[in-house]
Parts: structure tokens; sequence; C-alpha cells
């Protein structure tokens, strides 16, 4: 079954690194540069995981990440993070707010796609947690 994943961040360098790591026969690979256009591409087509940066300009990715779980139809959609924020309240907030990973940018692509390919495989809102 095709897979959907959904990259969220205002870097188009790392938003195409990304979409191109991970598109394949397998998986169709979405991108958003800012909250908003999270939010309404969310809304268009349910994907089987978010791929969310913190820092963006107009709104965080803590603040879109609210939004998701304010949903209902959203709120289990499992959500990884990708940021240069590394501070032990940053990590602390996401683990409150249920995300199933939390990457410490820059990104290695190998490391993201074994726990993209895990959160997939499984679809559980379980921790792989490793920051």
């Amino acid at each position: 079954m095709t897979k959907h994943v959904l990259v969220v961040d205002d870097d188009p360098s790392i938003r195409d690194l990304i979409s191109t790591a991970f598109s394949t026969p397998d998986c169709v690979v979405d991108v958003a540069e800012t909250s908003e256009r999270c939010l309404a591409k969310l809304r268009e087509r349910r994907p089987d995981l978010v791929l969310l940066d913190v820092q963006m300009p107009g709104g965080d990715g803590f603040q879109t990440l609210r939004a998701i779980r304010a949903d209902n139809t959203l709120r289990h959609v499992p959500v990884v993070m990708l940021t240069a924020k590394r501070s032990a309240s940053d990590v602390q907030q996401a683990r409150e707010m249920a995300v199933v990973d939390y990457l410490a940018k820059p990104i290695n692509l190998l490391q993201l796609a074994k726990r993209v390919e895990r959160v997939l495989q499984s679809r559980e809102d379980t921790a792989v947690w490793e920051v």
C-alpha cells in the first residue's frame, strides 16, 4: 500500500532533500512551507506521517502541532519533529504533545529513513525517541 508523507519546512533545500529521498513508488511525498499551508494540506489529504519543522515563519511547529492535536480528524496522525532546537524544554513539550520522534538538525538521512520506516510500518503512536 502506498504511504503518504507530508514534509513541512520553510527551507526549500530541506523540503527538496527529504522529498527526493523518500519519493518512491511506495511513498508519495507532499510538501508545505508554512503552518497554514500544512493545515490546509492535512485537511485535503490525511497523510500517514508528518515531518514537521519547529521554527517557521507565521506559526511555529508547536503551534501547528497544537492545531493538529485539537482537530478530531487529524489528532492521531503521527508527527516527527525536525528541528535545530535541542533544549530539554522543547523535547519535553514535544513528548507531552504526543510526537512520535524528535530529530535534531542537521538531519542524517539514513537515521531519518530508519525512523520514518519504523513509524510507517507500525502506525502506532509509540515513541522511538533518540534525541
